[in-house]
């Protein structure tokens, strides 16, 4: 497998890029008002380095640090995002690929403070475009007073509250990124499917510069829509995989919904149209999907049967629909956020409820 740090790439943004039509995401964007979030006006940093300022309102609760650096590890924005003096160093890519570094802070309670970097100028869609993400990436819309009142007759979500309070669900990610998260998970131990995330970065993935930090970021679906298949399967071992990977790449690069698109429509409209993505079954879909359902596998399964049922099932697999259906019932619209809460809290969950597996 690769060095951790990869070499700095020599193919240019010309030899690699496209541009492509932005009309269909301008017309989603500018029919939307701005929520939260004023935009400043872009003012010049070292050279061609454009940058873009605007703070977006947090709804309490809300824990800054959480919310973008969930204990379970999971990137919020670029796989090696650096996080230093409470403020993070991120980065997230246009509808035409383009990639911008991201930096966020908390100035004042609930108030996070954004600034975007780039070598170009940011048009008035992709202002909208980087606004509303990182709003969704947040959490605005996240009702995390009416999950935390469940807590009142829940003693799980009450230990769940406890732990992670004012953390919310977002995540920075588009679709492409998810996707990828959702196909390396596919038969796989949460340690082999983090190696097959790291070297597919490593190799394919592209560095921006977000305030003189330099932050590796996901490979884009043009990129890997162009590698082969064999490549895939063998330089980062994903086997069976690489033909899903390249498929749903080749997917979304020829026009697929941006994730502000996906999170406009109904949940089931949603898992839908993720379904036409190559290796993206019902499972994979509530993972890629901005309004995850509860999304259960065998590992996952038996977490939850021990927790709400006290015992190790001897057939994790048999119990999937038994813990969704249990999960709608006893949780109904708020499932999605004990089922993130979960998997961010396993250590505590392990220490107070026995857990027996985790990895």
């Amino acid at each position: 497998m690769p060095s951790r740090v990869p070499p700095r790439s020599t193919v240019t943004f010309d030899q690699v890029y496209k541009r492509v039509s932005g009309a269909r995401q301008t017309a989603f964007l500018m029919q939307r008002p701005s929520r939260g979030a004023y935009v400043s006006g872009i003012t010049r940093e070292g050279g061609e380095m454009a940058k873009l300022a605007f703070h977006v309102d947090v709804p309490q609760p809300f824990n800054f640090e959480l919310t973008v650096r969930k204990p379970a590890g999971w990137p919020w924005g670029a796989p090696y995002e650096v996080w230093e003096r409470n403020t993070l160093y991120t980065g997230m890519r246009l509808a035409d690929w383009r990639l911008v570094g991201l930096k966020l802070w908390e100035r004042e309670t609930s108030r996070v403070e954004v600034e975007v970097f780039s070598g170009f100028e940011l048009g008035p869609a992709e202002r909208a475009l980087v606004e509303e993400r990182v709003q969704l990436g947040l959490g605005i819309d996240d009702d995390l007073e009416g999950f935390y009142r469940l807590a009142n007759r829940d003693p799980l979500v009450r230990k769940l509250r406890d732990d992670l309070y004012g953390m919310r669900l977002g995540f920075l990610t588009d679709v492409f990124e998810r996707a990828l998260l959702a196909i390396t998970l596919q038969m796989a131990p949460l340690k082999r499917s983090t190696q097959m995330r790291e070297c597919l970065n490593e190799v394919y993935g592209e560095r921006v510069s977000v305030d003189g930090r330099e932050v590796l970021y996901w490979p884009s679906p043009a990129v890997v829509a162009e590698a082969s298949e064999e490549s895939l399967r063998f330089e980062c071992r994903l086997g069976y995989r690489a033909k899903a990977v390249k498929l749903t790449a080749q997917h979304i690069a020829a026009g697929f919904p941006h994730v502000l698109e996906l999170n406009a429509l109904p949940e089931e409209a949603i898992l839908k149209r993720l379904q036409d993505l190559h290796g993206v079954g019902t499972y994979a879909a509530q993972i890629v999907s901005p309004k995850r359902g509860f999304p259960l596998d065998v590992w996952s399964a038996r977490i939850f049967y021990e927790l709400l049922r006290g015992e190790t099932p001897t057939k994790p697999r048999s119990m999937i629909k038994e813990m969704e259906e249990e999960a709608t019932r006893r949780w109904g619209a708020y499932r999605r956020n004990v089922f993130v809460y979960v998997l961010n809290d396993l250590p505590n969950l392990q220490s107070r409820y026995g857990l027996s597996k985790l990895s």
